[in-house]
C-alpha cells in the first residue's frame, strides 16, 4: 500500500513536470516570454493575481533547473518584458513579488 501511494505520487510530479516544461515551452514558442541566463522576461498580464503569480514562479523555476539552465543554489529573476523591471524572484523555494508602488 505504502509503495503504491509513493509511485502514484512520483507519478503525479512526473506528469505535473511534464506539463509545466509544455507550457514554458509553449510560451517560449510564441514570445510571451523570453529567459536569459537566470531571468525570466514576461508580460506580467500573464500572473493575473498572487496566487497564480507564485506557481508561474515555480513551473519556470521547474523548467530551468530540468534544462540545465539555472545551477542549484541559483536564484531565478522575473522581470516585465517590455520595461525590464524587476517583478520578483524566485530562490530557495521561495517565491518573492516585487510590490507595484
Amino acid at each position: 500500500m505504502l509503495k503504491d501511494l509513493k509511485t502514484a505520487k512520483e507519478h503525479s510530479l512526473m506528469t505535473g513536470s511534464a506539463k509545466a516544461v509544455e507550457s514554458v515551452t509553449r510560451l517560449l514558442q510564441t514570445k510571451a516570454i523570453s529567459i536569459t541566463d537566470n531571468t525570466v522576461y514576461l508580460y506580467p498580464e500573464l500572473w493575473a493575481d498572487e496566487e497564480k503569480a507564485r506557481i508561474w514562479m515555480k513551473n519556470l523555476h521547474l523548467y530551468c533547473r530540468l534544462t540545465d539552465n539555472l545551477p542549484l543554489g541559483m536564484t531565478l529573476y522575473f522581470k516585465n518584458i517590455e520595461t525590464g523591471k524587476l517583478l520578483g524572484f524566485y530562490q530557495d523555494e521561495r517565491a518573492t513579488i516585487m510590490s507595484n508602488e
